[in-house]
């Protein structure tokens, strides 16, 4: 079956995303001081240290998506998605821009969010 699919997030540094190739899975969780201490309280993820933030986090196995959809081209696959897009509070309003780009669901968070592989280059929305 040909087509495409396309996944849209909001970034700051959407490149930075995309290299790192996971998202942290949970918002706004304070960073632990130690590996071992992150595992404990999340063995059901991966944990990664994270030098921004000066500390170990749980985090997924794929980057978190907005929405991400198939169509037969890339703008319908991105129409898709900017129609089926769950609300992210407070991004717009936060300046933070909106990203999308060609990829391959590798799953769902466990609140539903798409989880991504990046197969393609970003592409700002808005």
């Amino acid at each position: 079956m040909q087509g495409v699919t396309v996944a849209v997030r909001y970034s700051t540094n959407i490149r930075r995303d995309m290299r790192r190739g996971y998202s942290y899975a949970e918002w706004a969780l304070a960073p632990y001081v130690t590996r071992a201490e992150c595992e404990a309280e999340w063995p059901a993820n991966q944990v990664r240290y994270s030098r921004e933030l000066g500390g170990w986090l749980p985090a997924h196995h794929g980057i978190c998506a907005a929405a991400c959809e198939w169509g037969e081209t890339y703008d319908e696959a991105l129409d898709a998605a900017l129609a089926n897009m769950r609300c992210v509070d407070g991004m717009e309003e936060a300046g933070v821009p909106l990203w999308a780009f060609e990829a391959v669901q590798i799953g769902t968070d466990p609140y539903g969010w798409p989880l991504v592989r990046p197969a393609g280059k970003p592409r700002r929305v808005s």
